[in-house]
């Protein structure tokens, strides 16, 4: 048996996403790794609580989607009577838009005026997509998170706010990382390659 006491990888991977994201931003996840890390600091430690984490993985679920407005308090415009009818379709182009990529897209349009949009750099680029058409070019980094810009011009580094992040011991947490009295599973292995992508 493997013991997990002194990993704090989870808890600061979960940190730095949160401390990464906009002020009251919505900010999507995929995974399980990317996502409840963030909902217990948010609930149990009360860490950044303004952001809305969304999970796109769940996104693919009605249940999911009509807990949304209610739940994290992003606006989608679907009644819980649209919710239901929704369903993945192709696009004229033959692209294949699942029901997380359309509430993607419906958030952004619902929210994109008043409230910052991130992605976790978890998310591929080929689910930065609004409609079906891609949104890379107004996408920069910011830390552990992608930020959607009003002005094209990337994919990009946001220089300042990255280093003032990666400096700030307060911000970027690492804790054990390089202790190998630690036990690290595959898992845990594969979320500090996201620490080594964001340097």
């Amino acid at each position: 048996m493997a013991s997990r006491a002194n990993n704090y990888i989870p808890y600061d991977y979960g940190w730095n996403l949160l401390t990464s994201a906009d002020k009251n931003a919505v900010l999507f996840t995929v995974g399980d790794n990317d996502t409840f890390t963030l909902w217990c600091l948010q609930d149990v430690y009360n860490i950044r609580p303004d952001v809305a984490v969304v999970n796109l993985s769940l996104s693919n679920t009605k249940w999911y989607i009509k807990q949304i407005p209610t739940n994290l308090h992003v606006k989608t415009g679907w009644s819980e009577q649209q919710v239901d009818k929704l369903r993945p379709y192709r696009d004229k182009k033959g692209t294949y838009i699942g029901m997380s990529d359309q509430v993607v897209s419906k958030i952004i349009k619902e929210n994109f005026a008043f409230r910052p949009i991130n992605f976790s750099v978890t998310v591929p680029e080929s689910r930065w997509m609004f409609y079906g058409n891609k949104i890379d070019s107004l996408m920069s980094l910011k830390g552990m998170t992608w930020r959607l810009n009003r002005v094209g011009g990337g994919p990009k580094i946001d220089i300042d706010s990255s280093l003032a992040f990666l400096l700030n011991p307060e911000r970027m947490r690492m804790t054990g990382v390089n202790d190998d009295s630690i036990y690290k599973d595959a898992t845990t292995l594969r979320l500090t390659r996201n620490f080594a992508r964001t340097f």
